[in-house]
């Protein structure tokens, strides 16, 4: 084996190893960016799930007493309903809540750790569920069969995943939405879940910093291999 043959044939396996190490480096980061996905992806349909068990929950119940509050007033929207407001033989006053108000006293608690939901629709009862414009084309993609609706989006300088869930006229919002003109299993509007992404490209980009070295050193570990393996071979036929 001449030198000639040698050094080709060193230089395929340089190639070789480069590809297969170039691969693997941008697998593992493209596994990095999947991760954000992922674990958005979970958080908004963990989030979700819960809130149809609850919003269920409660309406199997026909909603719940809480006392009257500065932060839970009696809700406007249920005037027509002669119980709405009671007394208790203690004195305490206490007022019903329907599965919607509920939903909206547990999103406002969840924006602490950075989770926005939000109800809203296309023709809301109350001005505060007027979907924005990402909302308005998600809920009219939801009009069209499409039941999840999500992307990746900015909202106030922040990396939020966005998730619609298109939401159906159950049995507790016709009293409410009848007069809208829904019927049962009619798109009602939708439960919209920003997700934060940040927490998680935070782990994700440490994570591929981490790749990356291992994969360099490995990569030079290698390189050294097929120099030393190189001028021993050629050594050898000198």
């Amino acid at each position: 084996m001449d030198q000639e043959i040698i050094k080709k044939f060193f230089i395929f396996f340089f190639i070789l190893i480069t590809i297969t190490v170039g691969s693997s480096l941008a697998w593992n980061i493209r596994k990095e960016y999947n991760f954000v996905q992922e674990m958005s992806n979970n958080e908004a349909k963990a989030s979700h799930e819960r809130d149809v068990l609850f919003r269920r929950w409660a309406s199997m119940h026909g909603g719940a007493y809480v006392p009257i509050t500065e932060q839970t007033p009696p809700n406007p929207l249920m005037s027509d309903i002669p119980d709405r407001d009671i007394v208790t033989p203690s004195g305490k006053k206490l007022t019903l809540m329907n599965p919607a108000y509920m939903n909206r006293q547990i999103y406002s608690m969840a924006e602490a750790d950075g989770l926005l939901g939000h109800l809203t629709s296309l023709n809301p009862i109350r001005k505060e569920n007027k979907a924005d414009v990402w909302e308005t084309n998600a809920l009219q993609q939801c009009q069209r069969g499409n039941y999840e609706i999500k992307s990746m989006e900015t909202v106030n300088g922040q990396n939020y995943l966005r998730v619609m869930y298109a939401l159906n006229t159950e049995k507790d919002c016709i009293s409410c939405h009848s007069k809208q003109g829904y019927k049962l299993g009619d798109i009602l509007g939708g439960i919209s879940i920003a997700v934060p992404i940040d927490k998680y490209r935070y782990i994700s980009n440490n994570h591929i910093i981490n790749v990356i070295k291992i994969h360099t050193i490995a990569y030079f570990i290698l390189l050294l291999i097929i120099f030393i393996k190189y001028k021993i071979a050629v050594n050898e036929h000198e």
